[in-house]
Protein backbone atom coordinates (compact mmCIF):
# COMPACT_ATOMS: atom_id res chain seq x y z
CA UNK A 1 0.00 0.00 0.00
CA UNK A 2 0.91 3.63 -0.73
CA UNK A 3 2.19 5.40 2.26
CA UNK A 4 -0.55 7.71 3.39
CA UNK A 5 0.29 11.38 4.89
CA UNK A 6 -1.22 12.54 8.25
CA UNK A 7 -3.94 14.92 7.83
CA UNK A 8 -2.72 18.36 9.16
CA UNK A 9 -5.13 20.87 11.87
CA UNK A 10 -5.39 24.15 9.33
CA UNK A 11 -6.58 27.63 10.34
CA UNK A 12 -8.63 29.05 7.34
CA UNK A 13 -12.09 27.94 6.93
CA UNK A 14 -13.22 25.18 3.85
CA UNK A 15 -16.29 24.57 2.69
CA UNK A 16 -17.87 21.77 0.82
CA UNK A 17 -20.06 22.10 -1.89
CA UNK A 18 -23.57 20.96 -1.98
CA UNK A 19 -22.45 17.32 -3.98
CA UNK A 20 -19.66 16.87 -1.93
CA UNK A 21 -21.24 17.06 1.45
CA UNK A 22 -23.64 14.37 0.03
CA UNK A 23 -21.15 12.19 -1.18
CA UNK A 24 -19.38 12.04 2.29
CA UNK A 25 -22.32 12.07 4.10
CA UNK A 26 -23.49 9.13 2.30
CA UNK A 27 -20.31 7.52 3.11
CA UNK A 28 -20.60 8.58 6.95
CA UNK A 29 -23.82 6.56 6.98
CA UNK A 30 -21.51 3.64 5.12
CA UNK A 31 -19.10 3.49 7.48
CA UNK A 32 -21.66 2.66 10.62
CA UNK A 33 -23.55 -0.12 8.32
CA UNK A 34 -23.35 -3.91 8.39
CA UNK A 35 -21.12 -4.74 5.65
CA UNK A 36 -22.50 -7.66 4.80
CA UNK A 37 -26.35 -5.87 4.75
CA UNK A 38 -28.75 -5.35 1.30
CA UNK A 39 -28.21 -1.05 2.76
CA UNK A 40 -24.45 -1.41 2.46
CA UNK A 41 -24.45 -2.88 -1.24
CA UNK A 42 -26.73 0.26 -2.04
CA UNK A 43 -24.50 2.81 -0.42
CA UNK A 44 -21.22 1.44 -1.98
CA UNK A 45 -23.00 1.48 -5.17
CA UNK A 46 -23.90 4.69 -4.70
CA UNK A 47 -20.18 6.14 -3.38
CA UNK A 48 -18.65 4.16 -6.56
CA UNK A 49 -21.16 5.51 -9.23
CA UNK A 50 -21.63 2.02 -10.46
CA UNK A 51 -24.98 -0.14 -10.47
CA UNK A 52 -24.18 -3.29 -11.98
CA UNK A 53 -21.14 -4.78 -9.59
CA UNK A 54 -21.09 -6.38 -6.29
CA UNK A 55 -18.99 -8.17 -3.59
CA UNK A 56 -15.08 -7.49 -3.93
CA UNK A 57 -15.12 -5.96 -7.19
CA UNK A 58 -17.53 -2.98 -5.39
CA UNK A 59 -15.92 -2.68 -2.45
CA UNK A 60 -12.51 -1.69 -4.27
CA UNK A 61 -14.02 0.32 -6.76
CA UNK A 62 -16.44 2.09 -3.70
CA UNK A 63 -12.68 2.26 -1.53
CA UNK A 64 -11.18 4.20 -4.65
CA UNK A 65 -14.13 6.70 -5.33
CA UNK A 66 -13.52 7.31 -1.87
CA UNK A 67 -9.59 7.64 -2.00
CA UNK A 68 -10.22 10.03 -5.44
CA UNK A 69 -12.51 12.52 -3.63
CA UNK A 70 -10.15 13.23 -0.83
CA UNK A 71 -6.85 13.03 -2.52
CA UNK A 72 -9.14 16.22 -5.04
CA UNK A 73 -9.98 17.77 -1.81
CA UNK A 74 -6.48 17.97 -0.43
CA UNK A 75 -4.91 18.94 -3.95
CA UNK A 76 -7.13 21.94 -3.67
CA UNK A 77 -5.81 22.76 -0.13
CA UNK A 78 -9.02 21.55 1.68
CA UNK A 79 -7.82 18.05 3.14
CA UNK A 80 -6.89 20.00 6.58
CA UNK A 81 -10.18 18.39 9.26
CA UNK A 82 -9.31 21.51 11.46
CA UNK A 83 -10.70 23.78 8.43
CA UNK A 84 -13.61 22.28 8.45
CA UNK A 85 -16.63 23.43 11.56
CA UNK A 86 -20.04 21.66 12.52
CA UNK A 87 -21.62 18.82 10.71
CA UNK A 88 -19.10 19.22 7.81
CA UNK A 89 -16.26 18.89 10.59
CA UNK A 90 -17.84 15.62 11.64
CA UNK A 91 -18.61 14.20 7.90
CA UNK A 92 -14.69 15.04 7.13
CA UNK A 93 -13.41 13.28 10.17
CA UNK A 94 -15.24 9.60 9.42
CA UNK A 95 -14.14 10.08 5.69
CA UNK A 96 -10.75 10.65 6.68
CA UNK A 97 -11.11 7.87 9.17
CA UNK A 98 -12.37 5.85 6.67
CA UNK A 99 -9.93 6.28 4.12
CA UNK A 100 -6.93 5.69 6.14
CA UNK A 101 -8.30 2.57 7.84
CA UNK A 102 -9.64 1.53 4.21
CA UNK A 103 -6.39 1.99 2.92
CA UNK A 104 -4.25 0.67 5.74
CA UNK A 105 -6.48 -2.82 6.91
CA UNK A 106 -5.20 -2.32 10.45
CA UNK A 107 -5.32 -0.30 14.01
CA UNK A 108 -1.59 -1.32 13.96
CA UNK A 109 -1.28 0.02 10.22
CA UNK A 110 -2.68 3.50 10.90
CA UNK A 111 -1.21 4.01 13.55
CA UNK A 112 2.42 3.46 11.99
CA UNK A 113 1.40 5.87 9.05
CA UNK A 114 0.06 8.51 11.37
CA UNK A 115 2.76 8.25 13.81
CA UNK A 116 -0.07 7.37 16.39
CA UNK A 117 -0.43 4.95 19.36
CA UNK A 118 -2.57 2.04 18.56
CA UNK A 119 -4.86 2.01 21.16
CA UNK A 120 -5.24 5.99 19.97
CA UNK A 121 -6.06 4.66 16.64
CA UNK A 122 -8.90 2.17 17.88
CA UNK A 123 -10.15 4.93 20.39
CA UNK A 124 -10.81 7.50 17.96
CA UNK A 125 -12.40 4.69 15.39
CA UNK A 126 -14.40 2.86 18.24
CA UNK A 127 -15.84 6.63 19.35
CA UNK A 128 -17.06 7.20 16.26
CA UNK A 129 -18.87 3.88 15.77
CA UNK A 130 -20.57 4.97 19.35
CA UNK A 131 -21.93 7.42 17.99
CA UNK A 132 -24.06 6.17 15.11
Amino acid sequence: MAESKCYNIGISMKVLNTEEKDFFSTLKETAFINPFSLRRQELNRKIAGIKNLSGEQLLRKMINSVADRIKQIEMEGRGDLGSYTGEKREIMRIALLFDIYQRCGTYEEVARKTKLDRRTVRKYIHTTKQYH
